[in-house]
């Protein structure tokens, strides 16, 4: 059942985040005084029906009262009582979402049911009102009990640490690794839980009205769990800052020996043959503390992190190809074998997916390390004294105009744009207007989104939104939407005027941002409006959307693009079409649910040819087709013609099969490679803006195949770029999660068939 196992999990983690460690003290007379006080206030508060303003007014002031209590016993009671407060909590939340969904199921039976029907409902009905009344009335008064023993936690633990400074440390560091996974783990059940949210909606209205009770039911047990998930994350969040910024202080309490051990001790596993959570849990730790070489300590860690994945990548490109001959051998014995493979050609594939694998895994751990490295390093130059930072970013600026590497560099330029310092901005505007890497651009932008000063707003109307480079403009366009800012309103719109393809969506995302209105592209209709509202409307105070001023208008401009229904602009796509031997199956016929006359493939291809139609002369496209191998059908985006048009065609109808297993990840990575060649040959300067991702299966071959860890992947490989992904589904195997959560993470669309 979903909420049991929202709840599990849930105490779970509330357990593992306050469980203090287990060391008394001995009991002063002024601790017993306080602690009866306590227990006569908050003990009984926890598990109570009901709670009066004043009886909660008494248990926050009595855990306010032992919070300045310097004992660990006073610890252990608070940490211990703010689990079960969190456990409580939960259990209102999930019985007052049951309540409330069986109202509404039993409120639709009442209108149906006749005579002697209808008195047992009504009698429930008042009952569950009664009780639901009560619960709203509880939650609001538990959730500041709660958050009262969350605070006693953090303020005893400042407390206790002047007079037992270790034994608070080492619960502190102890804490760490837990709230690194703790925050893993939210994160992902977050997005899980919105995905399937998401997936179920979508098909609620096509249900059968008794498959709809109970989808209700379990949408609602979903929103209530995912709204509990969201909070939690954010507390988890905050409190893990603030826990970092305890053990920092507490550090300085240390004695100088044990100061001396433990800065030995992190430093020593960030050797390279250390496993990367380790090195990058040490890196993180080490930013926080007071010590005078952290910066240099994270600087080398990045440099030996680049050095060693870099090796790792060009080992890579070997490994890549073995295993591309080894699916593709495999390919062809299906084929020749009627579905038939011969054992040492399965074996083979196996074993050069296995070394893959490996390799794959240990890069990624040392972007990981590079990761941790690059936020250490902002860590510790930010939390210097102010007259000390502009020496620390003076030496970031040194590091990133010595180094070539540009992931390096781009981690430099996210350690830059942590340092809260107008030198900072200074060097992160510097960077964004002229460096000579794209890369470094942007992520320059990216962290001047963070700041959203005056300075940067300006620097990006008089410049950037008219810099030669698509993908600069494109950054430029978020950063102005986030900035909130009214002199951004009439630079945007004179920049989507100017604008064609992707980048008209873009602009009209941040002016929605910024005005709440959309005018489907339409640069003359966004004139009109600001010209009406230019001296009257202020940020913050997002308009309704104007109808009467065009905003419902839904005209399709030239070049309009779509591929099962999903529609865009772009004049920069690439289409990435599964060739699985599943794709033979039939389709699913979208009126009935059953199965239609046609099979998948034969229906992608004619959503590909309808969609590569729409094209304008001269717009650029390619297409990579999967199953166990990948293949593109040009080696670079082609700008779309006559000849192109016939050549397409051929290709789509003569010389593609569907056959082999799925190799989700191997596909998108390929098409992250073809997009990084458009963007630095300079014959070939227009790139990938979106990409639309078909798959009618989930990962069985190839280099990675936990769905979590794809996602984690194309993150970062898109963390820059910021190319939109849309996902189709096709057939009822599809991972409607996964591919969901891949378009929302990466501004696209799903679409499920």
């Amino acid at each position: 059942m979903i909420v049991s196992r929202v709840l599990t999990s849930f105490v779970v983690m509330l357990a593992a985040a306050f469980a203090a460690p287990q060391v008394s003290a001995p009991a002063s007379d002024d601790f017993e005084t306080l602690k009866r006080a306590y227990d006569e206030s908050v003990r009984d508060s926890i598990g109570a029906t009901v709670l009066e303003d004043t009886t909660i007014e008494a248990a926050t002031t009595a855990i306010a009262a032992l919070a300045q209590s310097p004992s660990l016993r006073a610890l252990e009671l608070l940490s211990a009582d703010a689990t079960k407060s969190g456990e409580r909590l939960l259990d209102v939340s999930v019985k007052l979402q049951d309540q409330e969904s069986e109202l509404q199921e039993l409120t639709k039976k009442l209108a149906k049911a006749n005579g002697s029907e209808r008195e047992p409902i009504d009698t429930r009905i008042k009952e569950l009102e009664r009780t639901s009344a009560e619960f709203k009335v509880l939650r609001p008064k538990l959730v500041k009990l709660r958050e009262a023993l969350y605070d006693g936690v953090l303020t005893v633990t400042a407390r206790v640490s002047d007079a037992q400074p270790e034994e608070v440390y080492d619960a502190l560091v102890a804490y760490f690794e837990t709230d690194v996974k703790l925050l893993a783990s939210l994160d992902r059940r977050v997005s899980e839980q919105s995905a399937r949210l998401s997936t179920l909606k979508e098909k609620l209205p096509g249900m059968k009205e008794d498959e709809q009770i109970p989808a209700e039911r379990e949408a609602a047990k979903l929103e209530a769990a995912l709204e509990l998930n969201r909070a939690d994350l954010e507390r988890q969040t905050k409190l893990k800052d603030r826990r970092i910024a305890s053990a920092a202080a507490v550090f300085g309490k240390l004695p100088k020996a044990r100061q001396s051990k433990e800065t030995s001790d992190l430093r020593a596993r960030l050797k390279d043959d250390v496993p990367y959570e380790s090195r990058s849990l040490s890196i993180e730790i080490l930013g926080h503390l007071p010590l005078p070489d952290v910066v240099t300590d994270a600087v080398t860690l990045l440099k030996r992190a680049a050095k060693t994945r870099a090796g790792l990548e060009k080992e890579l490109v070997e490994l890549r190809e073995t295993y591309r001959r080894a699916a593709e051998a495999l390919v062809t014995s299906a084929i020749g074998g009627n579905g038939m493979v011969p054992v040492a050609v399965a074996q083979n594939e196996q074993k050069c997916r296995g070394e893959l694998t490996e390799a794959s895994q240990r890069a990624y751990g040392e972007g990981r390390v590079m990761e941790a490295a690059g936020r250490a390093l902002g860590t510790a130059v930010n939390r210097r004294a102010d007259a000390d930072k502009k020496a620390g970013v003076e030496e970031l600026a040194q590091l990133l105009a010595k180094e070539r590497e540009e992931d390096l560099r781009t981690r430099v330029v996210a350690a830059i744009g942590a340092v809260d310092a107008d030198e900072a901005r200074e060097q992160l505007r510097a960077s964004a207007r002229k460096d000579a890497s794209i890369g470094v651009r942007l992520a320059a932008i990216e962290a001047l989104t963070k700041t959203g000063d005056e300075a940067s707003v300006q620097l990006c109307i008089d410049e950037l939104l008219r810099d030669g480079d698509w993908r600069v403009r494109a950054a430029t366009m978020r950063l102005l939407g986030d900035a909130r800012q009214k002199a951004a309103i009439p630079a945007l719109i004179q920049s989507l005027g100017a604008e064609v393809g992707r980048l008209v969506d873009d602009a009209e995302g941040a002016l929605a941002k910024l005005t709440g209105q959309r005018f489907n592209g339409d640069a003359n209709l966004w004139k009109d409006w600001w010209s009406k509202n230019k001296d009257t409307f202020e940020i913050g105070k997002v308009a309704q959307a104007d109808p009467a001023a065009g905003g419902t208008v839904d005209t399709k401009p030239a070049g309009h693009v779509s591929f099962y229904g999903i529609s865009t602009r772009s004049n920069r796509i690439l289409f990435v079409l599964d060739r699985s031997g599943s794709m033979k199956e039939p389709a699913t016929d979208a009126k009935t649910g059953k199965d239609g006359a046609r099979n998948k493939f034969d229906v992608a291809r004619e959503q590909l040819k309808a969609a590569v139609s729409g094209l304008n002369d001269g717009e650029m496209f390619n297409v990579i087709t999967y199953s166990a191998d990948v293949t593109r059908w040009q080696k670079k985006m082609v700008p779309m013609s006559k000849a192109i048009r016939t050549k397409f065609d051929h290709y789509v109808d003569k010389e593609i099969e569907a056959v082999g297993g799925t190799n989700i990840y191997d596909a998108l990575a390929e098409a992250f490679h073809l997009a990084g060649i458009g963007a630095v040959d300079k014959a070939y300067e227009s790139g990938v803006d979106t990409i639309f991702f078909l798959t009618d299966g989930q990962p069985t071959q190839g280099e990675v195949l936990d769905p979590e860890e794809i996602l984690r992947r194309v993150k970062e490989k898109n963390r820059l770029a910021r190319i939109v992904i849309h996902t189709v589904g096709v057939g009822k195997d599809h991972d409607a999660s996964f591919l969901r959560r891949l378009a929302e993470q990466n501004g696209g669309q799903y679409v499920g068939r």
